[in-house]
């Protein structure tokens, strides 16, 4: 990967996510060992909006895994806004992962017997308990951004899938996260709805000014990030403007 592939990073914006010579090896030491990440090194700063791409079997969702602390490294350094993870307690990464990450998965894993606004709320209810007054008007007027002011009462079973996407969406923005790591998003979505949801992603990565880190398969989606990085066989190949990307194809990354 050459220097003028790689993204610089003005000294001022704050750096949320960083990685270090990261590797991940399942069963290690057995028969059956498979090294999965070798050496991945990145960083992500506030503001940012990413692309991770990748052919299946790359390591993208092991990646956003060990990012969003949902799984540890076999070695390397990761820093989530500054905070060395490597050595942390089960405890710590919990408490490091709600008060700093937002997830949007492809299923959204809403909750059918809450309300709209309770499943949005649902990240601040397992963290405070009852949420004050102040976060159910946040919880409200993300809902209100998101077009669903008027199902906030209802069932989310009710909705469309575009619109329970919007829902997860809003779940992820309720903590006011430095970091978003969204999966494949809108995988389940026809064209229009899947343009309109990640209209939402570039409004609020703006408008919240946190950095979104976007797994998807669509190069339609991934050209509309400014940033774009590539894994191949657990490795990142390329790391830079999207825009360059295309003409990368024709020869060997």
């Amino acid at each position: 990967m050459s220097k003028s592939q790689v993204l610089s990073h003005a000294p001022d914006q704050q750096v949320v996510l960083q990685l270090d010579k990261l590797n991940k090896i399942f069963n290690a030491n057995t028969p059956l060992q498979n090294h999965v990440l070798h050496d991945v090194s990145l960083q992500v700063s506030r503001g940012e909006l990413v692309a991770l791409v990748g052919a299946s079997g790359s390591g993208k969702s092991t990646l956003l895994n060990v990012m969003g602390l949902l799984d540890v490294s076999s070695s390397g350094e990761l820093r989530i806004q500054g905070h060395l993870v490597q050595g942390m307690t089960e405890q710590q990464r919990t408490q490091l992962r709600s008060e700093s990450i937002g997830f949007v998965f492809q299923f959204h894993h809403l909750i059918s017997a809450f309300s709209v606004l309770d499943n949005v709320l649902m990240p601040l209810m397992l963290r405070y308990g009852k949420p004050s007054a102040e976060q159910r008007e946040y919880a409200e007027y993300l809902l209100s951004e998101v077009g669903l002011t008027s199902f906030m009462r209802q069932s989310t079973n009710r909705l469309s899938g575009g619109q329970q996407q919007r829902v997860a969406i809003a779940r992820a923005l309720v903590t006011r996260p430095a970091l978003v790591f969204a999966d494949e998003p809108t995988g389940n979505l026809d064209t229009q709805t899947a343009d309109e949801v990640f209209g939402l992603f570039e409004r609020f990565n703006i408008e919240h000014q946190c950095a979104i880190v976007i797994v998807t398969h669509d190069p339609r989606l991934s050209a509309r990030c400014p940033r774009t990085i590539r894994l191949r066989d657990g490795r990142i190949v390329y790391d830079g403007a999207s825009a360059d990307l295309p003409s990368l194809f024709a020869s060997p990354l």
